[in-house]
């Protein structure tokens, strides 16, 4: 007889008050997890996968949000009856959540020490001195580097990956039995995010946590989860073990096959994407029937009548679908990723368009009353770099390398403290106001946040059309009115969004309008910083078809600044690492991805997680973090954590070495 399981969630139901009917966020969902079990529950946002684990621990906003039925079940417990003592030693003592944001989690006015003794004391009830050292075995337990001495320190002293161990850290300091890890490697470096990961692996295996681990990666989930919940619109739609989901046998939803085919790879690359149309219903006015039908291309007519029942369709695989499991994974994988559109053809201009010549970007470090300099901060150090017409260079490296801060200074954003940029011939450094004015035509950025690059007091149509005033294009206000028309639906939004606000729309319709807002003035190079950084897989697949069509037609040449390898594997033509302000390496992607010569170019791809097991590279652990720009290591900046760190490593800075005709490297392992 199987043992109980830890957790039990039956027919949940979290919904919202409103003026009219209440938001369905969370409307009949059931699963269940074992001791040491790690389920993955998978979707795109608005699906209420974070509300469902709010839920689990009583958080859900009140008094607009309630559990409107169903039951949740902790260890044979009723958690929806439990109040004041018994609900407080519930909640981060049995079950613990870490937060999507540790940015935002971490309250910026207190040291870590108050944070984490505060969870440590409430629960484990120790004196302050027991507190205190209890405190730094957890951040030792986490891989916290000098945990003694991060105690003293605030959340804005720590790189992103240690305010994310800090959170791990308090959820797991009452060592609870039911962890609820909600996005927690969300907009990481995919080396930080290897770490996170590897991290709550030991932790389960160490203290034999079970762990709900919500994300909208499925790569993530394939390595990470025992078991595979999909989410959609406030049901679950299918469940399975994850070497079933992933592995010969196949997903049996529609839903679930077609988010594996959204996510770009290399099989896929210079072909557009499958990505899914539609949106996620909103949770006010779900469609009768089954909820996905809107969006299913396989949709018949008995879909929008009776709601599809969650059944076994396989030995431990139950999936929600009026039709059946082969009728389903049949027809979907007879169904070419692109049915609209042939390949994209490579543009193959030898000229480059842009030009960097040891380009330096230097940031002042000022201290004492009179603010004098003490230092400097070296975000771009020395980069040569040249991008060809027509042509898409990928700039990869862990956060706080200089790759948003390089992107700026090519197009004069940001004024370079040394070197040289040409733009079709033409030297940047030194223009003038009026042919630097030309210049920003030519020239355009997609900034990383669609949230904050919009100004939310405009309309849609005053955001797009403020470029063509500046540059006196367009013609007359009709003219203008009309183009701004024919750009919205060239990004695939309807006319009628020019009259609304940024807030009315998520957050994949905003990037849409960022791009339009860009192509308004004609330009033929636009950076694109981290621009499907966060986005649900659906999404991303969108906003990468549109640059990739809008390349091919208009002739665009893109510098596309990520952390995702695998949509730089998919997009990119040529490749250049960054590493502490410097380039390590370039070349064309597809000989980069083969075979990566410099060890930290090595260790991003070993990071990279992929659905297939037989994709997944052995995996290279990188040491410690980044060091910081204003003190970069003597030597070659990377010599710290290389694993092949020799002695001329730390006294000399390698060259630029050319491995073929094409590659550059520098590393002292190739110097002859």
């Amino acid at each position: 007889m199987s043992a109980p399981p830890l957790l039990q969630v039956e027919g949940l139901r979290t919904w919202f008050r409103t003026a009219g009917a209440p938001l369905k966020a969370v409307d009949g969902v059931s699963f269940a997890i074992g001791r040491g079990e790690t389920l993955g529950l998978v979707g795109e946002s608005g699906c209420g996968k974070s509300l469902t684990g709010l839920s689990i621990l009583q958080l859900v906003p009140r008094p607009t949000g309630y559990i409107a039925g169903g039951a949740i079940r902790f260890d044979g417990r009723d958690v929806l009856a439990m109040r004041g003592r018994e609900r407080r030693a519930y909640r981060g003592g049995q079950a613990a959540m870490i937060f999507q944001e540790p940015t935002a989690s971490l309250n910026p006015v207190l040291s870590v020490q108050t944070q984490l003794t505060e969870a440590i004391r409430r629960h484990l009830r120790l004196p302050r001195a027991e507190a205190i050292a209890h405190a730094v075995e957890t951040l030792r337990l986490v891989g916290m580097p000098d945990p003694a001495a991060r105690l003293g320190q605030y959340p804005h002293q720590l790189s992103g990956g240690m305010q994310q161990r800090v959170m791990i850290a308090m959820a797991i300091a009452a060592r609870p039995a039911l962890l609820i890890a909600d996005e927690p490697t969300t907009a990481l470096d995919v080396t930080v995010e290897a770490q996170i990961l590897d991290l709550l692996r030991d932790l389960q295996a160490r203290l034999g946590m079970a762990i709900l681990f919500i994300t909208h990666d499925l790569a993530v989930v394939a390595g990470m989860a025992h078991r595979v919940a999909v989410m959609y619109a406030g049901k679950i739609v299918e469940m399975a073990p994850a070497a079933a989901l992933f592995g010969a046998d196949g997903a049996l939803h529609p839903y679930t096959q077609m988010l594996l085919r959204c996510r770009p790879s290399r099989a896929q690359r210079r072909q557009p994407l499958e990505a899914i149309a539609g949106s996620v219903p909103s949770p006010a006015k779900y469609p009768p029937g089954c909820r996905f039908c809107g969006r299913c291309p396989h949709a018949r007519a008995g879909c929008e009548g009776a709601e599809p029942q969650l059944i076994e369709a396989a030995p431990g695989h139950f999936v929600a679908c009026h039709l059946s499991g082969g009728d389903t994974a049949t027809a979907l994988a007879a169904r070419p990723a692109a049915e609209a559109a042939g390949p994209r053809t490579l543009a193959c201009a030898a000229e480059p368009l842009l030009e960097a010549h040891g380009v330096a970007k230097h940031f002042p470090i000022r201290r004492g009353v009179f603010k004098r300099v003490v230092g400097h901060v070296k975000a771009v150090d020395g980069v040569d770099l040249a991008i060809r017409r027509g042509t898409t260079l990928a700039l990869v490296g862990e956060s706080g390398c200089g790759k948003t801060t390089l992107g700026k200074t090519l197009i004069r954003l940001l004024p370079p403290t040394a070197g040289r940029v040409c733009f079709d011939g033409v030297e940047l450094t030194h223009l003038r106001e009026g042919p630097l004015r030309a210049f920003r035509r030519r020239a355009q950025i997609v900034f990383q946040d669609p949230y904050s690059a919009l100004n939310p007091r405009l309309r849609v149509r005053e955001i797009v059309e403020e470029g063509m005033r500046v540059h006196g294009l367009g013609g007359s206000r009709a003219e203008r009115r009309d183009r701004v028309e024919r750009l919205l639906r060239s990004v695939g939004l309807p006319p009628q969004a020019a009259a609304c606000y940024p807030h009315e729309f998520s957050g994949g319709q905003r990037q849409r309008i960022g791009i339009a807002r860009v192509l308004a003035v004609e330009p033929e190079f636009v950076v694109c910083d981290e621009p499907t950084s966060a986005l649900d897989v659906s999404i991303q697949a969108q906003v990468l078809n549109l640059l990739g069509r809008l390349r091919d037609e208009l002739g665009l040449t893109y510098l596309f600044i990520t952390h995702d390898l695998g949509v730089v594997e998919y997009l990119a033509d040529e490749v250049a690492v960054m590493y502490l302000g410097r380039i390590v390496e370039q070349g064309p992607a597809e000989a980069l991805f083969d075979e990566p010569l410099h060890p930290y170019t090595q260790a991003l791809l070993s990071a990279i997680p992929s659905v297939e097991a037989a994709a997944r590279r052995e995996r290279i652990r990188l040491q410690g973090d980044v060091p910081s720009p204003s003190a970069p290591p003597s030597g070659c900046h990377f010599h710290p954590r290389c694993p092949h760190a020799m002695p001329v490593c730390r006294e000399v800075y390698p060259p630029a070495t050319g491995a073929g005709t094409s590659r550059r490297v520098r590393c002292h392992l190739y110097r002859d």
